[in-house]
C-alpha cells in the first residue's frame, strides 16, 4: 500500500516517502517495481528520495540483500535497475565491494568507461540478448535458470581492479564473498567464482590463438567442464567486450567467438547441434500425435529446452513428462537406470515446484550418501512449475553392471505412487520452500 504503479511511472505515496527512504528493503522494492513494469520512478519522488537518503542512508538488512538477489532472477531491464540503486548509493551498501569501483578510472586504450559504469553496462548488454534472434540469443536462452549467475558475475567481474595483483584473481575472491553473502549453494558459488576468475580467457583464445588447434580447444573444454558453464562464459565474454565502448563488439569478434564456442561444445557435448535437437523434437511430436491439445504432456513438450531433447530418447521423454504431469504440488519421482553403453547409472528426479531452495545440493548429498560419484548433471525447468533433473553417476560398489536391487535402493518406489518421497534424496515438502517466493 506504499506504492502506486501507473502506465507512465511508479511512485511512492506522499505519506510513505519517509518510511520508504528509511528502509533499504522498501527502496529496493521500489526499484524492482520500476524494473518489472518497465516504467520510470516518478521524478519528484526520485529527487526527494535521493535527497533524503543523502542526508541519512538507511541501514542494510539481510531482507534487503535478498530482495536485491531476487531481482537477478526477474524479467526486466536489470542493468537500469542496478544503475538506479547505484545512483542512490544503495548498491554499494548492499554490495560493499562495489564502493571501490565508483568512478574508478581504467588507464588503458580500450576502456571508455569507469569500472562501475562498465560493470553496469555489461549487465545491460547481457539482458539485451532476450530480444536477440541470432546464435548468442539462443545461447542466452539455453542458460535458463542460471542466468542470474552470469548477471551477478558481470556486475562484479572487474571489482578486483585498482588493487595490487591480478585483478581476475582478486575479483574471484570478491566473487566468492558476494555469492556467499547472497546465500548461494556451493556449486553456484564455484560457478560465479570461475566466471570472474576466467572472464578474459575466452576472448584471449578466440581473438589471439588458433582455434583450429584441437589440443588448445580440448584444454579449454576441460577447464570449462560443462556445456552450461561454456554458455555462461560465452555470454559473459560478449557482454564484457560490448561494454568496453561503442563499436568494440563487432561481427568479426562475434564470428570468432562463435567458432570457439561451437568447437568447444563438440568436445563437451558431441550431439549439441540444432539438427539433432530438431530431429528429436520431430520424433517426439510423432509419438504425441493423437493426444488432446489440452493434455498437460503436450504443454510440457512444447517448452522443452534443446539440451533436454538432445540428452534423452523421445520415448523416455514421453515417459518422464507423463510422470511429471501426474505429480501433485510438492511431490517427486525418482528413477535409476543402468546405461550399458556408458557403464553408468542414469538417475532422474522429477519435481513439481516453481523453486526448490537447495535442490541441487540435496540431491547431490543424497547421491553421495548412496556412494555414487556424479559425472554430469542437467537440470531443466518446464512450464515454470516442474523441475526435471538428470544425473549420470558411477556406482563404486560394483565393478560391472549395477544389479536391479541396487537400483531399487537408489530410487525406492512405492507401489501405486508416482513420487518416491522416501528416497535417498529426502522429502521435498511444503515446508521446504516449494512455492514461488513473494517478491
Amino acid at each position: 500500500g506504499q506504492y502506486v504503479v501507473g502506465p507512465l511511472a511508479v511512485a511512492v505515496l506522499p505519506e510513505a516517502i519517509a518510511t520508504v527512504a528509511a528502509d533499504a528493503e522498501r527502496l529496493v522494492r521500489l526499484v524492482e517495481l520500476s524494473m518489472l513494469y518497465e516504467v520510470p520512478i516518478e521524478p519528484s519522488n526520485w529527487t526527494l528520495l535521493r535527497q533524503t537518503i543523502g542526508h541519512e542512508p538507511p541501514p542494510v538488512t539481510a531482507l534487503a540483500r535478498q530482495r536485491l538477489w531476487g531481482m537477478f532472477s526477474s524479467v526486466g531491464p536489470l542493468g537500469l535497475a542496478l544503475r538506479r540503486l547505484h545512483e542512490l548509493r544503495l548498491l554499494e551498501r548492499l554490495l560493499p565491494a562495489f564502493a571501490h569501483a565508483r568512478c574508478l578510472l581504467q588507464f588503458n586504450n580500450f576502456h571508455k568507461y569507469t569500472v562501475d559504469e562498465h560493470c553496469l553496462l555489461s549487465v545491460a548488454k547481457a539482458t539485451d540478448l532476450d530480444a536477440d534472434g541470432g546464435w548468442l540469443g539462443d545461447v542466452w536462452r539455453q542458460i535458463r535458470r542460471r542466468r542470474r549467475l552470469v548477471l551477478l558475475a558481470l556486475l562484479i567481474h572487474d571489482l578486483g581492479k585498482g588493487y595490487e595483483g591480478d585483478h581476475s584473481e582478486i575479483g574471484a575472491e570478491i566473487a566468492r564473498e558476494v555469492a556467499t553473502s547472497f546465500g548461494l549453494p556451493e556449486d553456484e558459488i564455484e560457478i560465479v567464482e570461475f566466471l570472474v576468475l576466467r572472464h578474459l580467457l575466452m576472448a584471449e583464445l578466440a581473438f589471439r590463438r588458433n582455434v583450429d588447434d584441437d589440443s588448445l580447444v580440448l584444454q579449454f573444454a576441460r577447464e570449462v567442464g560443462s556445456p552450461e558453464v561454456l554458455r555462461m562464459l560465452t555470454v559473459l565474454t560478449m557482454a564484457d567486450i560490448a561494454a568496453v565502448g561503442p563499436g568494440v563488439w563487432n561481427r568479426w569478434k562475434a564470428d570468432l567467438l562463435s567458432e570457439l564456442y561451437q568447437r568447444t561444445l563438440r568436445f563437451l557435448d558431441p550431439d549439441a547441434n540444432a539438427t539433432g535437437a530438431d530431429r528429436r523434437r520431430a520424433e517426439l511430436n510423432q509419438l504425441l500425435t493423437g493426444r488432446d491439445k489440452q493434455d498437460p504432456v503436450i504443454r510440457l513438450a512444447a517448452g522443452l529446452p534443446r539440451a533436454y531433447l538432445r540428452s534423452q530418447q523421445p520415448r523416455q521423454v514421453v515417459e518422464e513428462l507423463t510422470r511429471l504431469a501426474k505429480l501433485s504440488a510438492g511431490n517427486q519421482f525418482v528413477t535409476a537406470r543402468w546405461q550399458a553403453e556408458t557403464a553408468t547409472v542414469s538417475v532422474t528426479v522429477g519435481l513439481r515446484a516453481p523453486t526448490v531452495t537447495g535442490v541441487f545440493h540435496r540431491i547431490a548429498a543424497g547421491l553421495a550418501s548412496q556412494r555414487l560419484e556424479v559425472l554430469s548433471a542437467d537440470i531443466s525447468t518446464l512450464d515454470n512449475e516442474f523441475l526435471i533433473d538428470h544425473f549420470r553417476v558411477i556406482d563404486r560398489d560394483y565393478a560391472g553392471q549395477t544389479p536391479a536391487e541396487r537400483l531399487a535402493e537408489i530410487a525406492p518406489a512405492r507401489r501405486g505412487q508416482d513420487a518416491s518421497r522416501a528416497s535417498a534424496f529426502g522429502t521435498f515438502g511444503e515446508d521446504q520452500h516449494l512455492s514461488r517466493p513473494d517478491r
